[in-house]
């Protein structure tokens, strides 16, 4: 079991804008599928109300205070909940926090990998990447791709967390 963080990131440090991706990325969304595919995915309120439901294919937990009830989804008060929640359920699947920027943030002490998409093109934002201590983070894989829908070069980049 392996708790991820995934996320992509414009080259001026965006993740998000107005509730959404500040981008349409086709071949990102087909590889952020097939990687927490069979998994458990952990976001916050106002990730879960952009993707709007339950990611198929995978256990579905929200972190918020103020939602109640989502088909297909367990919704909890606090990220250690979820975690924890994830780990006693579900001990054989991988646990990715989706989002968005509170995760990100509170959830770099907890991961021990990234995906990290670098997205090269400037947006404009109103969320940005959390700042990561880096040093904490090694590459070990890159692998550099197209996106012809969009016509923009990204780089899907795992790190793992240095000991």
């Amino acid at each position: 079991m392996n708790l991820c963080l995934i996320v992509a990131v414009s080259s001026n440090g965006y993740i998000g804008k107005d509730g959404t991706l500040p981008w349409q990325i086709s071949e990102d969304l087909k590889r952020f599928r097939k990687i927490t595919s069979n998994s458990v995915v952990i976001m916050g309120r106002n990730t879960f109300l952009s993707i709007g439901k339950a990611l198929p294919n995978r256990e579905n937990i929200i972190v918020s205070t103020t939602l109640k009830s989502i088909e297909n989804c367990l919704i909890v008060n606090t990220l250690d909940e979820a975690i924890n929640f994830s780990k006693e359920k579900f001990p054989e699947k991988d646990i990715f926090l989706i989002g968005g920027y509170a995760i990100y943030k509170a959830g770099e002490t907890f991961a021990d990998t990234l995906y990290l998409t670098k997205v090269d093109v400037e947006v404009e934002g109103d969320v940005s990447l959390p700042g990561f201590d880096w040093e904490n983070w090694k590459e070990v894989e890159r692998e550099n791709f197209f996106d012809e829908g969009s016509g923009t070069n990204c780089a899907l980049i795992r790190y793992v967390k240095s000991s």
